[in-house]
């Protein structure tokens, strides 16, 4: 998956997309999740239900790569 990747999916009563902003190659050159966005939409009306910002680092611990921080910051229409 290349940076800037969109992806949708349903569920019952909304959907929603996952909008990968930034990659991180690790050393096997898999992809890291660094920034990426999920907005959620309301099926019957289409109104946007929510959008959920996220920023992950990742520290490598042995042979695998966990994530050491998530903020996530987010936005519903409730305000």
């Amino acid at each position: 998956m290349d940076d800037l990747t969109i992806l949708e999916h349903f569920m019952p009563g909304s959907r929603f997309t996952i909008t990968v902003l930034e990659n991180r190659l690790n050393k096997q050159k898999q992809f890291l999740p660094r920034s990426y966005v999920v907005n959620t939409w309301d099926l019957k009306t289409d109104a946007l239900k929510s959008s959920q910002t996220f920023h992950q680092k990742w520290t490598r611990v042995g042979e695998y790569d966990l994530p050491s921080s998530v903020l996530v910051v987010t936005a519903t229409s409730d305000g």
